[in-house]
C-alpha cells in the first residue's frame, strides 16, 4: 500500500525518503500494522538498520520518513553483478548478519528478509547495506510463538510454509538464501509453479552446481548447508553464524 518518495527536510536541506501510505486502501489490521512498525523500528538502533526519522499520521496518509538511500537495493545489484566474489559476499554478509543479530537480541523477527530489503548506500559501493521494510516485524516473547503466514516465496522459511508456529530462526533460512544467491548467481529453492516451488523448500532439497559453485570455499558451502535446514532448532543462529 505504500509510495516511497524522495523528500527534503526543509530547516536543514537534508534528503530523506518517505514512506507514503494511503489510509483509504488499508483494511483494519494493515492499519495497526503501521503502528507496529512505527514502535518496532522506533526502538532499533544500529548501523546497519535503515533508521525511522520521523512519523506523521495525516487524515489521508501516514508518513514515515526514513534515511535515504539512493543505492537502490541488492535484488538489483545482483541483476547487474549477477555474482558477488566471495570477499564481496562476506563483507556484504557479515553486515547482514549483523543486522538480524541486533533485531533477534532485541526479541523482533523481521520476517520478510530478502534482497528487496537490503538498501545500499550508493551506486558506487557494492556492500554498504542497510536492512529495511519492518512491516510484517514481529515481537518474539516467547519461542515458536509466531503464526501469521507471511513473507515472500523464494525466501520464506519451510516452517511457516507448514504453519507451523516460528521464532526468529525463520529469518535464519532467508539469510541463507541470500548468501547462497550472492555465491551462486541463483536462487536455491525453483520450481515451475508456487506449488512445486514451496514442496522443493519444505523438503530442503538443493544443490551446489559445479559451474557456479566451483570457486567458491567449502566454508562458505558449509555456512549456507547450516542455514539452510528445514528444522530450526537445528539451523543457525545468526550469533553461530558470526562466527563461520
Amino acid at each position: 500500500f505504500a509510495t516511497v518518495c524522495r523528500g527534503t527536510h526543509r530547516a536543514t536541506g537534508k534528503k530523506v525518503a518517505i514512506k507514503c501510505v494511503l489510509r483509504q486502501d488499508l483494511p483494519p489490521n494493515d492499519d495497526a500494522a503501521i503502528y507496529d512498525e512505527v514502535l518496532i523500528l522506533s526502538t532499533l538502533r544500529h548501523r546497519y538498520i535503515c533508521p525511522l526519522i520521523d512519523f506523521f499520521e495525516e487524515v489521508e496518509c501516514y508518513f514515515l520518513v526514513m534515511e535515504l538511500m539512493s543505492g537502490g537495493d541488492l535484488f538489483d545489484r545482483i541483476g547487474q553483478r549477477k555474482t558477488y566474489t566471495e570477499s564481496d559476499a562476506r563483507n556484504l554478509c557479515r553486515k547482514l548478519l549483523e543486522s538480524v543479530r541486533y533485531c533477534h537480541e532485541n526479541s523482533v523477527a523481521h520476517c520478510d528478509v530478502k534482497p528487496k530489503n537490503l538498501l545500499l548506500k550508493d551506486d558506487d559501493d557494492d556492500v554498504e547495506i542497510k536492512l529495511t521494510d519492518f512491516g510484517f516485524a514481529a515481537r518474539v516473547y516467547e519461542p515458536r510463538s509466531l503464526t501469521k503466514q507471511c513473507g515472500t516465496p523464494f525466501f520464506v522459511a519451510p516452517e511457516v510454509l507448514m504453519r507451523s508456529p516460528y521464532d526468529q530462526q525463520s529469518d535464519m533460512w532467508s539469510v541463507g538464501v541470500i548468501i547462497y544467491l550472492l555465491l551462486g548467481g541463483d536462487l536455491p529453492f525453483m520450481g515451475r509453479t508456487q506449488k512445486q516451488l514451496f514442496r522443493s523448500i519444505v523438503l530442503g532439497q538443493y544443490e551446489f552446481p559445479e559451474e557456479s559453485w566451483s570457486d567458491v570455499s567449502e566454508e562458505a558451502k558449509d555456512l549456507v548447508r547450516k542455514l539452510l535446514v528445514t528444522d530450526p532448532s537445528k539451523r543457525l543462529t545468526s550469533h553461530d553464524a558470526m562466527q563461520s
